[in-house]
């Protein structure tokens, strides 16, 4: 555990950003103890240059590499339009490097009572990569497919 690497709220985050902006890069010194909280992410599904869909992620992070809890909604985009679906984490992991990279692993079950008749019932993503420096995570979620977005977090109480 780095004591030195506080968890990043969104007022850091800014900060942070600010600081990328105007000092070289430094090794920061995060670690998993820095992702600690409530972590909210918009995004963007796209198919090549096709947008698929959006949508809103919330996930809680233990500070531990474990993703504890959350859920998605996602909105269909062109050709997709009246397309909801919702679903609710069933597993997550992840691991931040010490520049403030890392990797995740979430896994997905279709909330069908909130969800339109052709959702996938369950979702799995591996490899998804973020950038805790830069506010962004991003994933191939097929050959032909992509997501990503942007995020904030909010440290735990």
């Amino acid at each position: 555990m780095n004591r030195n690497a506080p968890a990043i709220s969104i007022g850091a985050l800014v900060l942070s950003l600010v600081l990328e902006v105007w000092i070289p890069p430094i090794a920061y010194g995060y670690d998993n103890t820095s992702v600690n909280g409530r972590i909210t992410c918009t995004s963007g599904v796209l198919a090549g240059p096709t947008a698929l869909a959006t949508g809103t992620i919330k996930v809680v992070a233990d500070g531990q590499g474990h993703l504890t809890s959350g859920n998605a909604r996602y909105q269909g985009g062109p050709g997709a339009s009246g397309i909801s679906c919702t679903y609710a984490l069933t597993s997550g992991t992840y691991t931040v490097q010490s520049d403030g990279s890392g990797q995740a692993n979430t896994n997905w079950s279709l909330i069908s009572q909130n969800s339109s008749p052709n959702c996938a019932a369950t979702v799995s993503q591996g490899s998804i990569s973020f950038s805790l420096t830069k506010a962004t995570f991003s994933a191939a979620t097929s050959r032909s497919r992509s997501e990503s977005g942007n995020c904030s977090l909010a440290a735990a109480p």
